[in-house]
């Protein structure tokens, strides 16, 4: 049976308290506006309210009042709401603690619902709380997408995309299937560009940059070969589709041989990328030996050692004489290459 104390007031104002029956009153009650305090002397105390007798998921302690209101004891401090954990599992709490200073009251009113998987708890600016999906940057996106492709956005929280836009993490490319023709202007080397849109026939190719061998101008046309080399590119030489040699067919090119200078001529732009094979532009060349003072326009002629070019055409008898480009800046090595489709042997 439950034990009920009653409690009294002593003389020197402690309280003290003695057993109540079971069939004793229950009921503290103060008339008018009177407060019932009670108050504990040492901080390890707390006033602690239990039901009897103790049965799991039965008993409660219920309190019935307009408002439960909290108080910390420290002033500058908010009160807070401890939830424990349960008591088998140690004395840790989840609590609910109000912000330091607020301008006025603030009810917040729980939902009377639970909502679905993944929505959130929404206000409707005036503390009624409710169970919502959320859209827009805060919430879920939606959409579809493939490997490799580019997302674009199809309204303010919806992902698309398109097969034709692609990126390569080989290569470090974005590739597109097709695209509407513009002017493209600025720096191939350090991939700086704008565009604009394309007027009647207008194509603008931009001077290369002079700080790297084998940069070319924007605008240059490129040979994109697939599969593997053998051998070792060198940037900014001349280089040939050479008879013979199967899928892969590049060697040096220079004027000494039919073979060698009249075939399928491009530039190599770096030592390493074999994709890029520059067959019209201009081009920083890997050196200027013997025209590296002449004017701007100079014919260039393929030279006799391999990939090279030379200012003047070759007169040895059996040898072949090709324009390959013209000088654009002959103190930093940067030609325009355009070589030519014709050939002259030397007789």
């Amino acid at each position: 049976m439950s034990t009920w104390k009653r409690i009294l007031t002593e003389d020197d104002g402690n309280l003290a308290s003695t057993n109540l029956s079971t069939a004793s009153a229950r009921t503290f009650q103060l008339t008018s506006s009177n407060t019932l305090t009670f108050l504990s002397q040492h901080g390890t105390e707390f006033l602690k309210m239990t039901s009897g007798p103790v049965t799991p998921n039965a008993d409660l302690v219920e309190a019935q009042a307009s408002a439960f209101t909290i108080h910390h004891t420290v002033s500058s401090l908010a009160g807070t709401l401890a939830l424990k954990e349960a008591s088998n599992n140690g004395t840790n709490s989840v609590n609910l603690r109000a912000p330091a200073s607020v301008s006025s009251n603030l009810t917040l009113t729980l939902p009377g619902t639970d909502g679905s998987s993944g929505h959130a708890l929404v206000t409707d600016g005036s503390g009624n709380l409710s169970f919502s999906a959320v859209s827009g940057g805060g919430g879920s996106i939606d959409g579809s997408g493939g490997t490799d492709r580019i997302a674009i956005w199809s309204d303010s929280d919806t992902l698309t995309s398109d097969s034709e836009i692609t990126y390569s993490s080989a290569t470090h490319k974005i590739q597109a299937g097709s695209f509407t023709a513009a002017v493209v202007s600025g720096v191939a080397a350090t991939g700086v560009v704008t565009s604009q849109t394309l007027q009647s026939a207008e194509i603008n190719v931009g001077v290369v940059s002079t700080q790297t061998v084998g940069a070319f101008g924007t605008g240059s046309r490129l040979l994109v070969k697939g599969g593997s080399f053998q051998g070792t590119l060198s940037a900014g030489r001349v280089m040939r589709y050479s008879q013979g040699q199967g899928t892969n067919p590049i060697t040096t090119a220079d004027h000494t041989s039919q073979a060698a200078a009249t075939t399928m001529l491009f530039c190599t732009t770096d030592a390493v990328n074999p994709q890029e094979l520059l067959l019209e532009g201009s081009m920083r060349m890997a050196t200027n030996q013997g025209w590296s003072t002449v004017a701007q326009g100079t014919p260039l002629y393929l030279g006799s050692s391999s990939g090279v070019v030379q200012p003047s055409p070759p007169t040895t008898q059996g040898y072949y004489s090709r324009i390959i480009g013209y000088v654009l800046d002959a103190s930093n090595a940067i030609i325009y290459f355009c070589p030519d489709r014709s050939w002259v042997k030397i007789s």
